[in-house]
């Protein structure tokens, strides 16, 4: 079943400095190999007209989630978007033959990843976003990252990105998620954005995906930056064994236990309560874990 969150968010996009209406997309989309609901989406047309094309569920919340999140390969596509792997390959076929998704594999031994093109982002209602830009540095972060958000969401989580992240906080000319680091010279706020979004508690959930150790000092003020964090319910690292015995040092340096937890990479989706009254969260967080999940009244950025 495809369901449509009755939240409305308004970006820039539209022609002559208009709006669009960007909405989330979820559910079901289409297991079978036959489309199921149509969408339309406009895509330019002759004469610098605008012309309707259409687009299956499918398609549709593979644009959507790709816009989103901004990169994965076809595996995270299919389960994230809940059709088989060869609905994935199909549709993401097709879209890249469209000129709406660009497909790269670059590194050894790991699958093709997919991230959507300006007219992509066009195409999901997501103008306002800028493309992702792969490169082999940054290739296994990327898919580390798509995988932890599939994970998040298989639990029930609602997740944006870090390019979402950064045009929601453009357009309400304030911090929403991010953890503020100091000041740059010119006086504007220095931010660090999380890789990921949980926006479905009464506050945020922020994300970080780590797979290589940071310098220390430039570790220990982003952890800094997100204990002083008043935006935010807390903060979650997913990291591999190296990295998070470095945020472990961090984290009790900075006493951020009651705000940052660290957990093993293949924890990823589990989000423990975050409660001030609770002692630090970094020492029960190398062990197994039976916590619920954090619940809440959603939270969303509310942008006029």
């Amino acid at each position: 079943m495809r369901t449509e969150d009755p939240v409305v968010t308004e970006v820039p996009g539209g022609r002559g400095g208009g709006r669009v209406v960007a909405r989330r997309v979820r559910g079901d989309a289409d297991n079978g190999a036959s489309p199921g609901r149509s969408e339309r989406a406009a895509s330019p047309g002759r004469g610098g007209g605008r012309v309707a094309v259409a687009r299956d569920a499918a398609s549709a919340s593979i644009l959507e989630w790709l816009a989103r999140i901004g990169a994965g390969s076809a595996i995270e596509v299919a389960q994230a978007c809940r059709v088989s792997p060869r609905v994935a390959q199909g549709r993401l076929a097709a879209l890249q033959e469209r000129g709406e998704v660009r497909s790269r594999r670059l590194l050894h031994g790991s699958p093709a990843l997919h991230v959507l093109t300006r007219s992509g982002l066009r195409a999901a209602g997501r103008a306002e976003l800028e493309p992702v830009v792969l490169s082999a540095g940054g290739f296994a972060h990327m898919l580390a990252v798509a995988r932890v958000a599939v994970a998040l969401e298989e639990a029930g989580h609602d997740v944006g990105g870090e390019r979402e992240l950064r045009a929601w906080e453009r357009l309400e000319g304030r911090p929403l998620a991010s953890a503020e680091l100091g000041f740059w010279p010119d006086g504007g706020l220095a931010l660090h954005r999380p890789d990921l979004v949980c926006w479905d508690g009464t506050r945020p959930i922020a994300v970080e995906v780590e797979l290589t150790v940071k310098a220390p000092a430039r570790l220990a003020a982003i952890v800094r930056g997100w204990a002083r964090s008043r935006l935010i319910d807390g903060v979650v690292y997913y990291a591999t064994p190296a990295v998070a015995r470095a945020l472990a040092r961090a984290v009790r340096s900075e006493a951020a236990g009651e705000q940052v937890t660290v957990l093993a990479l293949d924890r990823a989706g589990e989000v423990p309560p975050f409660d001030p009254r609770v002692p630090s969260q970094v020492a029960r967080s190398v062990g197994p874990s039976t916590e619920s999940q954090s619940k809440g009244t959603p939270w969303r950025p509310s942008i006029e």
